[in-house]
């Protein structure tokens, strides 16, 4: 399916913008927000992947796609609640 592709290729892309935001963070965020992003980025390689791999008749993987697509958005809701909340202040 097109759409899990280029959502996964589009949050992987984005994951490399968000490491530069790590500096802003304070130091004992750093850690957590570097676990984060290596998450997003593995689950948007396997969302891109079941988008590769998916034929009409699989519709557990359709399921699948769609879960993998909802984790990613609560990975990307916990990313924003860790910056806004954590940022330093200048």
């Amino acid at each position: 399916m097109l759409a899990f592709i280029i959502i996964g290729v589009l949050v992987f892309s984005l994951t490399f913008l968000g490491k530069s935001y790590k500096i802003k963070l304070q130091e004992k965020y750093q850690k957590p927000w570097s676990k984060v992003l290596n998450y997003i980025r593995w689950i948007a390689l396997a969302t891109a992947f079941a988008g590769a791999m998916y034929t009409p008749g699989a519709q557990m993987l359709l399921i699948s796609g769609w879960l993998l697509v909802f984790s990613l958005l609560i990975y990307v809701a916990s990313l924003f609640m860790i910056y806004y909340k954590n940022k330093k202040v200048i």
